[in-house]
């Protein structure tokens, strides 16, 4: 019987789901070695067959025996924490509201924004998914006016 891709990883890589720490396996002898570099994105990855793979993939496919749905997403945004206990498969656009503040958001907080272009006040939209479709919430004269609305209208999604 041919074997199946997610049996050719679970034989080719061991992984550590307290630790994270994945590992190639010898096939001679079944002593293992790590050799992941961490790549230009953050991420812990392993070239196996022509293609290149994350640590938490890896782990993911391990621990599940079967291939993610969506993507592997590090819960506490930690991109080489790969324990199993931080490791979670979800959709595109879950994937990408867990992300941090950027330069963009001058608030600081993901989905408030000052535009002083606007009466210099604090307009909010929740966005939640990845066509970056959103809900206007109206503009605020404060900061933290604009974060209640922005948490209170996230919570209601």
């Amino acid at each position: 019987m041919e074997k199946t891709y997610v049996q050719e990883v679970i034989d080719a890589f061991s992984y550590d789901p307290e630790t994270g720490i994945v590992a190639h396996r010898n096939p001679s002898d079944r002593v293992k070695y790590v050799n992941g570099i961490l790549s230009s994105r953050g991420y812990i990855e392993f070239n196996k067959w022509g293609v290149s793979r994350g640590a938490q993939w890896i782990g993911f496919v391990i621990m599940e025996r079967r291939l993610p749905s969506g993507v592997i997403d590090h819960i506490n945004r930690v991109k080489t924490d790969n324990r199993w206990s931080n490791l979670r498969d979800v959709s595109i656009s879950v994937n990408n509201s867990n992300v941090s503040s950027t330069a963009k958001h001058s608030a600081g907080l993901t989905g408030v924004r000052y535009r002083p272009s606007t009466s210099r006040k604090w307009p909010d939209r929740v966005t939640w998914d990845a066509h970056h479709y959103g809900k206007y919430l109206g503009s605020f004269k404060t900061l933290l006016d604009a974060a209640a609305a922005r948490i209170s209208a996230a919570n209601e999604v």
